[in-house]
């Protein structure tokens, strides 16, 4: 499943590098390195970047994010489960 983020870059933001934007936006460093060591996932509108790119008042910022095939050494087992919320990707489980 691939799920793309879409930023318009502000006069604020503006002369940042994408790694600095990203860490503001919330993005862990795992995951920043993941995206700095992953091909073709960080994009200025139709250009692949890199990381350290510096960014302009309005460049049209796209992340994309590619979700890995679940675990085989995870076995599910069938459970009865208090689920207060879900999305595409959340789920909040009461203990």
């Amino acid at each position: 499943m691939k799920t793309t983020f879409t930023y318009i870059i502000t006069p604020a933001d503006a002369g940042k590098k994408i790694s600095q934007f990203l860490s503001e936006q919330g993005y862990s460093s795992r995951l920043r390195l993941h995206l700095r060591t992953t091909p073709d996932c960080i994009f200025i509108g139709e250009t692949s970047v890199f990381s350290n790119r510096v960014l302009d008042a309005g460049d049209v910022l796209r992340v994309e994010l590619i979700e890995k095939k679940g675990s085989d050494a995870i076995i599910p087992v069938p459970m009865k489960l208090d689920i207060l919320f879900e999305d595409e990707h959340l789920m909040v489980v009461n203990k």
